[in-house]
């Protein structure tokens, strides 16, 4: 409300590096080790309807590596809302058997984010083998720069705790080829750095985990990920490769529906609201009084920043979130400002609310001049740094 704002012109000159950059997808590689019955294909059914934009269809032939052998088709297609990942004719172009033992390699990238519902080896009809279980884990990003973040969350198995293992990773200037990201790529392999958080994490249902990359990534900087997955009597020992798409600086979107102040005998304050959420690391609530039409004691009443509930801070669903304050006697106004995982702020002026504590007298409240006096000062720190400054 009044104070030194940090300037984040900076953002700027990300927005000016990143501008005409081509867009990319999710990049998801695997090697798979066929540990069931003797198996024809292997079918992957992602959550949601997504275009593929590419595909890996297995190692080329005579590599020595066990691994041999290219799909010779590959086919996708919605069904129902989801979207089924195909591929068959293992080998020379005939429907070759994948025997147990046997590792594959196939890859894929879709437009934006996807989350893999199912995962199987097929019989030569193309449908599931009974049994067949070969366990993923759902991969995300959040970026504050200059840290990079990878989450993983076990959203479809109900009752299987994952299991993440040997995690590595490595910094890319620019992205690999889809072909590339697997482990005959020995160049990418050698630059591969193991993280010590990262031997083991058990990721339980309807839970997610976090890991971040211990050195800094910039804007237009990339990601490369090795990890292990399993769980209870899987169907194939999973190798993971994942490249983040280039880090963006995307706005921030959170709608304010609600922001609720009261006090009870105690003189105790409740600050309540709703929120709904995309990019949105989090909350600071502000206080101050009024005093011959200028605002005095400015405060930020959190010491830490009130973090999202959200795991990658976005939900179009509306959430609730409430503190309580015990503050002296006199008229408080309350302002929220929500801050972005790039550290830009957004300011609700329009929606100060106010408590009259104590034997003050609720007719002193102002809210009109609260409001016009945030919105004044909130127009010429833009006018000044543009857009995103943050209060200090």
């Amino acid at each position: 409300m009044l104070s030194k704002k940090n300037s984040f012109i900076y953002i700027a000159v990300f927005l000016a590096i990143l501008a005409g950059r081509p867009v990319l997808g999710q990049h998801m590689n695997k090697d798979l080790k066929n540990l069931g019955p003797n198996a024809y294909d292997i079918a992957v059914e992602l959550s949601g309807n997504h275009t593929i934009l590419d595909h890996y269809d297995g190692y080329p032939l005579g590599t020595g590596n066990g691994k041999e052998g290219k799909f010779g088709s590959f086919a996708s297609g919605p069904i129902g809302p989801n979207t089924k990942l195909h591929w068959q004719n293992f080998w020379d172009g005939t429907d070759n058997i994948i025997q147990t033992g046997q590792t594959i390699h196939v890859g894929w990238t879709t437009t934006g984010n996807h989350n893999i519902k199912d995962m199987y080896w097929t019989d030569q009809t193309g449908q599931k083998i009974p049994g067949s279980k070969v366990y993923n884990i759902n991969t995300g990003w959040t970026y504050t720069q200059p840290k990079a973040r990878v989450w993983w969350c076990n959203r479809f198995y109900l009752r299987v705790i994952i299991i993440i293992m040997d995690v590595h990773y490595t910094i890319l200037d620019s992205p690999l080829p889809l072909e590339v990201l697997n482990s005959d790529n020995q160049e990418l392999n050698s630059r591969l750095i193991p993280l010590s958080r990262g031997k083991l994490f058990e990721v339980s249902p309807g839970r997610c985990t976090t890991l971040d990359i211990p050195e800094p990534v910039l804007p237009g900087q990339y990601v490369a990920l090795r990890y292990r997955v399993s769980g209870p009597e899987s169907s194939a020992e999973a190798i993971d490769f994942v490249q983040s798409d280039e880090f963006p600086v995307p706005p921030l979107q959170v709608d304010l529906i609600s922001f609720n102040i009261a006090t009870d005998d105690n003189e105790k304050v409740t600050a309540t609201w709703e929120i709904t959420e995309a990019n949105n690391a989090g909350t600071n609530i502000w206080t101050a009084q009024l005093e011959n039409g200028e605002f005095k004691g400015v405060t930020k009443l959190n010491h830490e920043l009130i973090l999202t509930e959200m795991m990658d801070g976005s939900s179009r669903t509306p959430t609730t979130y409430s503190r309580e304050y015990y503050l002296p006697n006199g008229v408080h106004y309350f302002m929220l400002e929500d801050v972005d995982y790039n550290g830009m702020c957004t300011s609700h002026c329009a929606q100060i609310e106010a408590v009259a504590i104590g034997n003050s007298n609720p007719t002193d409240i102002d809210l009109e001049t609260a409001r016009m006096l945030c919105g004044q000062y909130i127009e010429s720190q833009l006018a000044l740094l543009g857009s995103g400054f943050c209060m200090k």
